[in-house]
């Protein structure tokens, strides 16, 4: 799928975050941001190969505030559909270092919410995320 600007709008599985090392180092060593009830960690790291994505991502509901499967799949199917939106336009690193960075994306809320309030939540998030790489990139 591309969009109007003419960018990819995928979610390939390369740019999935599978790896339980990677997830477990994210967890201990990651940053946190949060808006409202949609938080984020990431970390970065040297890249183990050329071939390797900028940006793997995950998606996390709570299954304490969310019972219910069907409940928790919706809202990360919302979560994956607003990324793929807003990741475009969000990832542009700078400098000339190689970086990968795995992204863990986790829905705090205990109700149900609209997909309008979810990418405008991602949309902000992202933007936080890609100042915060871009100033960790100057200064490393």
């Amino acid at each position: 799928m591309v969009s109007r600007s003419g960018t990819s709008l995928s979610f390939p599985a390369h740019e999935k975050l599978k790896s339980r090392q990677v997830i477990a180092e994210l967890f201990q060593q990651g940053k946190r941001l949060h808006e409202g009830t949609l938080k984020l960690i990431y970390y970065t790291y040297a890249p183990e190969g050329a071939e390797s994505p900028n940006i793997q991502a995950a998606f996390a509901v709570s299954k304490r505030n969310f019972p219910r499967a069907v409940d928790r799949n919706r809202i990360k199917r919302l979560m994956r559909e607003a990324y793929r939106h807003h990741k475009a336009q969000s990832f542009s690193p700078k400098g000339n270092k190689p970086r990968q960075c795995a992204v863990m994306f986790l829905y705090a809320g205990n109700k149900a919410t609209t997909f309008n309030n979810m990418s405008e939540k991602f949309g902000v998030l992202l933007k936080r995320l890609n100042q915060e790489l871009d100033s960790g990139a100057s200064t490393t």
